[in-house]
């Protein structure tokens, strides 16, 4: 069996910053204050689907948390 097969793994921390970086100006530019901090990030692409290995850190007051939730439709799921 002849499997394709593509792989994108981010190593260093030169890359690993400055993809942190965008994530954070990303989220800052729709309003949200985060810390984000990208560790690990690997993609596989097998039997026509993407495999996602991520590890991250990112920091969020629950005021922007609740905000991000609710801009994408999801805060009333989780209301008190």
């Amino acid at each position: 069996m002849n499997e394709e097969r593509d792989c994108l793994i981010i190593e260093t921390e030169f890359l690993k910053g400055i993809i942190s970086a965008v994530v954070h100006k990303v989220l800052e530019k729709k309003g949200l204050n985060t810390d984000v901090q990208l560790y690990d990030f690997a993609v596989e692409y097998r039997e026509e689907k993407l495999h996602i290995h991520l590890n991250a850190e990112a920091s969020i007051n629950t005021e922007d948390l609740k905000k991000l939730l609710k801009n994408n439709g999801w805060y009333d799921e989780f209301k008190e």
